[in-house]
């Protein structure tokens, strides 16, 4: 026991630095050649190493505390949020940048944002639907003939009619990992489609899909053409998409004749969009199709982003030259809008716009 307690007051004077040099060397040497000493050497120091950091952390604990209490007397604020969560906010600039950074999180995560690169300003606009149970019960009804029961909806997005024989544009991103997707539209009475994917294009982030059902009748003759050409500044715009429920009208110009991060296969539109405006078309004031909303970029208000017609334009062709299937798309060559109030074109183009169901 003695011999401990001589041993534990030389680690002690050799880790404090009391020890004269030679007797520090002295000692080394006995480290070095008593394994047993060595053994109960390093053990003491560990406990000392831990003893150290834990006093240190204490001693941080109480000096924040204090400082915590120090700031709160100042000011206190309480707000009641959703009858269990209080946010408590102190004049402190500490729990101010707290605050900020939890909204910053929340704002990025409903966008889907989470890493700073291209999507920290540009959002997609995709819908994601949160309120399941509502979903689920307006799904019973639209299901209420079938019967398997139907899945929730997870997004919803807008497409609209390419030809008369059921082909349908919308982005990619709206029905990326969808096990199935459906299209309704509402303007004169209900109507409800299943569709399947016939081409994606990727890199422009556009799908062509295709009403899948066999008692689908066909379209009128669509009113607009899908136009090839590029379409210059300040030129006048509208876009009708399923923001909500119900259709929403949206005007604005083309600001920019690049989008997002100089993409010159995209226009920069100045006009309000939302989340489930991505796939609805974008036409000028002769009525003809000169875009397809995408996204928008989340720190410049009104600034939303659209792909030009002439790649919508492209992708049918490749459909149609590449043979992919017996019925191939029936375009449209003559607009019927363009004489038209833009009232009458907006009543016309309605039947033809959808609102994109995507289940998972």
């Amino acid at each position: 026991m003695k011999e401990d307690k001589n041993n534990i007051q030389q680690f002690e004077e050799y880790l404090s630095g009391m020890m004269d040099e030679g007797k520090s060397k002295a000692f080394e040497a006995r480290l070095a050649s008593d394994e047993k000493l060595r053994s109960a050497f390093e053990s003491h120091k560990a406990f000392v190493d831990l003893t150290s950091k834990a006093l240190k952390r204490h001693a941080l604990k109480k000096r924040l505390n204090t400082i915590h209490k120090k700031s709160s007397v100042d000011k206190a604020y309480r707000f009641h949020k959703t009858g269990n969560r209080i946010l408590r906010l102190t004049g402190n600039i500490i729990a101010a940048a707290s605050v900020a950074a939890v909204v910053t999180f929340t704002i990025l995560h409903i966008f889907g944002i989470t890493s700073l690169s291209k999507k920290d300003v540009y959002s997609e606009l995709k819908s994601e639907i949160e309120e399941v149970s509502k979903g689920q019960e307006a799904l019973q009804k639209a299901f209420q003939d079938e019967k398997e029961p139907p899945q929730p909806v997870f997004y919803t997005g807008t497409c609209f009619a390419a030809s008369t024989n059921g082909y349908l544009i919308t982005n990619y991103h709206v029905i990326k990992d969808a096990d199935s997707i459906c299209v309704t539209n509402n303007y004169t009475e209900p109507v409800r489609y299943r569709t399947k994917i016939i081409f994606r294009d990727t890199k422009h982030d556009l799908v062509v899909l295709k009403i899948a059902d066999n008692d689908f009748p066909g379209f009128s003759q669509l009113p607009y053409v899908i136009s090839e050409n590029e379409f210059s500044l300040g030129e006048y715009a509208f876009t009708l998409g399923y923001s909500k429920n119900d259709i929403v009208f949206g005007e604005g110009s083309i600001s920019s004749t690049s989008g997002y991060n100089n993409d010159t296969a995209a226009y920069q539109i100045s006009m309000p969009v939302n989340p489930g405006n991505s796939g609805g078309p974008l036409f000028n004031a002769s009525g003809e199709l000169i875009g397809i909303v995408s996204g928008k970029n989340i720190r410049k208000e009104g600034a939303a982003y659209a792909l030009k017609s002439v790649y919508i334009k492209q992708l049918i062709d490749k459909i149609i030259d590449y043979n992919t299937n017996q019925n191939p798309p029936q375009l449209n060559t003559r607009n019927r809008l363009s004489k038209l109030p833009k009232t009458k074109q907006i009543e016309a183009i309605q039947p033809f716009i959808f609102r994109v169901q995507v289940y998972r």
